[in-house]
């Protein structure tokens, strides 16, 4: 009779862990293993390969004839790289047909004792006085609803760097493909890293094969972790970066957090705006921003140039705006009048715009931006030159 029922407690055992019940992730799966002891108990144990700690849930849908050693289901939380003995201990009821079957749930952090630090300002995620524009914010409707997180636009193979120090836990990078539709949402890139709240940091659509980390690496804020790309559900390139914490079902929640601006002031960052990456202690860097210019800032700032032969059009972009300068490299004064058309745009002067230059000089005109930074935009120009 014992090894009848001996057979149909393997069975079940077999199915339980083909079968698991576990949460959607690459983190590596935490062993049950079974121990059997005298009088047909069973013992139960866990090992955690991987570098947080993993809270597991463990259930047991069959339980027949059975005494357990502790209260079901077991909660309890696995340290990282590490193995506990005892979680439970089945003792079969003598004199009758006993059965269970198990699954279990494995949750990367602890979900119990999880609080964001909110004294903490993250540093922006790529290098110190680049500068990048978010392109994508707090519930944004391409693919953000409900979602705290934050797009940075970007080249494929921009420097990714941690925002707040922690250790590796996961890392992706073996997709080449990615685009506009969520039958992708599963192939981007990644490193997740944890921190000292419980929480997890992602940065996503990682160039292929561009993880400078590895997990258990421990990193420090402004470290590099790999290079930009457009790997997974992405309209563009771009960096994907969250901030979230897990509860004990699996499901993730994002949380609103604040970055250090070129200033050092911490900010929340917004969409369609520009930010630089700033990294405390390193060298101070002038910034420049296309919503801050004005006509003002450029009086008296005229710059000479070489002698060309003729008159042209300059043109310098700063993030959304364009700049336009006259430069007249005759060797005597002229009169230009600039004219623009096109749709969503405005000029910082009224156009035509006509502006008389000295002889070898580069003189600002007036610059243009877009009325929807969202919206396309588009602009031509034309000029027109005359001796005074």
């Amino acid at each position: 009779m014992k090894a009848k029922i001996w057979r149909f407690l393997t069975i079940l055992f077999i199915v339980s862990i083909s079968r698991p019940t576990r949460v959607r992730s690459d983190y590596e799966d935490v062993q049950i293993s079974k121990t059997k002891l005298a009088g047909d108990v069973v013992m139960l144990s866990a090992t955690n390969p991987n570098y947080c700690p993993m809270f597991l849930t463990l259930r047991f849908p069959v339980m027949e004839n059975m005494d357990t050693s502790q209260t079901i289901p077991v909660e309890k939380l696995l340290p990282a790289l590490q193995s506990i003995r005892d979680l439970i201990r089945l003792t079969p009821r003598p004199g009758v047909p006993s059965s269970y079957s198990y699954s279990f749930l494995a949750v990367p952090g602890d979900p119990r004792n999880v609080r964001h630090n909110d004294r903490v300002t993250y540093w922006i995620p790529y290098q110190h006085g680049t500068k990048h524009r978010v392109t994508q914010g707090y519930n944004g409707t391409f693919s953000h609803q409900g979602s705290m997180a934050i797009d940075f636009g970007m080249p494929i193979g921009t420097m990714i760097t941690a925002a707040r120090d922690g250790i590796v836990t996961n890392v992706k990078e073996d997709s080449n493909i990615g685009g506009p539709d969520v039958a992708y949402r599963d192939y981007g890139n990644f490193v997740e890293i944890y921190h000292d709240d419980e929480t997890f940091a992602v940065y996503m659509h990682l160039k292929h094969k561009a993880a400078f980390v590895e997990p258990g690496r421990v990193i420090k804020a402004g470290d590099t972790i790999g290079l930009s790309g457009d790997t997974g559900y992405a309209d563009s390139p771009h960096l994907h970066f969250e901030v979230k914490t897990r509860e004990r079902n699996g499901a993730s929640i994002t949380i609103p957090t604040k970055f250090y601006d070129h200033r050092g002031v911490p900010v929340e960052l917004v969409s369609p705006q520009y930010y630089y990456g700033y990294h405390p202690g390193k060298a101070g860097f002038q910034a420049e921003f296309g919503r801050e210019l004005n006509n003002e800032r450029f009086n008296n700032a005229d710059e000479s140039i070489r002698p060309t032969g003729e008159m042209r059009i300059e043109k310098r972009e700063v993030d959304e705006a364009v700049i336009f300068y006259g430069c007249n490299g005759t060797g005597k004064e002229q009169d230009l009048t600039l004219t623009l058309q096109g749709e969503n745009f405005r000029p910082s002067r009224p156009c035509p715009f006509s502006a008389r230059i000295p002889s070898a000089t580069r003189r600002f005109l007036l610059f243009i931006v877009p009325v929807e930074p969202d919206q396309p935009w588009k602009y031509s120009f034309q000029y027109q030159v005359k001796s005074p």
